[in-house]
């Protein structure tokens, strides 16, 4: 009697909760259970194109580079770290991070991770040409530069093991790495526990390579996660994923041994990767609802549903049920810069990295995804962009094959495409429809009208569809190159553009 009239009660406390956060909301219920928009995010990821990983791989979860530029790197669900060469386009075995690999050989196997490794965070040192590899349950390890089976150097601390090693970065000025071990608590195949449990045994830890001594830099974080240094070496960044935010802490400078909130973000944040101007990629795993905030902010109401729902309807529950994609590039002092996002999951879902190259090329990573997913982006040109103005251009043209210019009003009829100009002569390739001039072999290009101001372009080369937006207002402004698209957003009045490069996607 007692043990039903505890079930019903809590049962009732769960209804009372979700009915109570549904009447909080200022909008209709089904908004209470799904991810907020983000106001200026751009809905371009879903173009992506995809490269298959290897048969029996599963899951690129980090994205490394070797000092002499080759790779990706990128390690999987069976313990494997693989390497994409680029002039046979293949994917070659790399290193593994442990030695039992009888019972290693299926693409996802979460029950046997602890066995044959799960390489999470991977980093160059660029002196050595050493891989540094997090592995979730067989600590921070390092493997040379032929690859191989890794060497494990952190296993446990204190006299307890690592349960959840997940990412790092190398400051290889000092000869240290910053890591982070998730949980004291959780293993990887049970973050989402982890994540709703309201655990906050998460640790920030260093190991001085050149004494072979680690310590924990910052404790009580709740799912330490991803792990960046700042261009000059000032502070270090830790994900906190399920309190949606990332933590600062402080390695110079006045508030040298102090913490403080970077910036709090739409949802649950996994890796954190520095540019080259010193700008941060975050990856979201997926954006947060307002369910979602109010499970993990809650610890009582995390366990309860925990004992209520399996794996995969808890992770539904907290990711709005819509697997989808979200990268957020940061300023470095923690200022939104650029949000792209596949809004519908599409083709990108529960990404955990994005990788930025000096040439511009963007690599995203998904550890629940069995392809690598590329996504370019490229502007070439000068120009005048001015928010909100009606789309108006004196000289344009589109470089490569089937190039033109002209003046005037263009539309879109969709499925027929049809473009129209008044002045000079134009040329439009599109599926099945050319417009008056040349339209030269390979090269397709759609123009498309969306609202005043608002001037997109779908670029076609066979099925690979890529897409730039921008408003202008002025002459002079170019768009080079064939197979190529931009994606251009203006916070300001006035902006002159000049950009050339690109965006891949992992």
């Amino acid at each position: 009697m007692m043990m039903k009239a505890s079930k019903l009660f809590m049962l009732s406390a769960i209804a009372l909760t979700l009915v109570s956060v549904n009447f909080a909301s200022d909008s209709d219920s089904e908004n209470v259970f799904r991810p907020v928009s983000i106001a200026g995010s751009q809905d371009v990821l879903s173009i992506a194109e995809m490269i298959q990983l290897k048969v029996g791989a599963f899951g690129a979860e980090s994205i490394a580079f070797d000092p002499n530029g080759e790779g990706p790197y990128t390690g999987v669900a069976d313990g494997r770290v693989l390497k994409w060469q680029q002039h046979s386009q293949t994917w070659i075995d790399f290193a593994v991070t442990s030695s039992q690999r009888k019972n290693c050989s299926r693409a996802f196997a979460p029950e046997m991770e602890h066995v044959c490794g799960r390489p999470l965070g991977l980093r160059f040192d660029h002196n050595t040409g050493d891989l540094y590899i997090a592995d979730a349950y067989l600590g921070l390890q390092v493997v040379g530069r032929t690859g191989g089976l890794a060497t494990p150097l952190v296993q446990d601390f204190e006299g307890q093991p690592l349960r959840f090693t997940n990412d790092l970065d190398i400051d290889d000025h000092d000869d240290v790495i910053y890591f982070t071990d998730t949980s004291t608590i959780y293993q990887r195949r049970q973050f989402v526990a982890a994540t709703a449990s309201g655990d906050k045994t998460g640790r920030l830890m260093k190991y001085d390579k050149s004494i072979k001594q680690v310590t924990v830099v910052l404790g009580d974080l709740s799912f330490a996660n991803g792990v960046a240094l700042s261009k000059d070496r000032s502070f270090v960044l830790v994900a906190e994923t399920s309190a949606c935010r990332i933590q600062r802490y402080w390695l110079k400078g006045p508030n040298i041994g102090t913490h403080d909130t970077f910036v709090e973000l739409p949802g649950f944040p996994d890796n954190v990767r520095i540019n080259s101007r010193g700008e941060f990629w975050v990856a979201l795993h997926a954006k947060a609802s307002p369910l979602a905030r109010l499970i993990t902010s809650n610890s009582w109401l995390g366990k309860t549903l925990l004992r209520k729902f399996n794996f995969q309807q808890m992770h539904n529950l907290l990711v709005g049920g819509q697997p989808h994609a979200t990268a957020i590039k940061l300023s470095e002092e923690g200022r939104v810069l650029e949000v792209l996002e596949d809004v519908k999951g599409e083709k990108l879902r529960f990404i955990s990295e994005v990788h930025e190259e000096e040439n511009g090329k963007l690599w995203i990573g998904s550890g629940f995804r069995s392809v690598v997913q590329w996504f370019r982006v490229q502007v070439c040109g000068s120009g005048s962009v001015v928010r909100g103005s009606w789309f108006r251009v004196q000289w344009f043209r589109v470089c490569g094959s089937g190039s033109g210019s002209g003046s005037g009003f263009r539309s879109v009829v969709r499925g027929l495409w049809s473009v129209w100009f008044s002045g000079l002569w134009f040329v439009v390739c599109g599926s099945g429809f050319s417009g008056s001039g040349f339209c030269g072999s390979g090269s397709w290009f759609r123009f498309v009208v969306q609202g005043s101001g608002l001037w997109s372009v779908v670029q076609v080369q066979g099925s690979v569809v890529l897409w730039f937006v921008v408003q202008v207002r002025g002459s002079g402004f170019v768009v080079c190159g064939s197979g190529s698209g931009s994606v251009v957003q203006v916070q300001g009045s006035v902006v002159q553009v000049q950009v050339c490069g690109s965006v891949v996607q992992v």
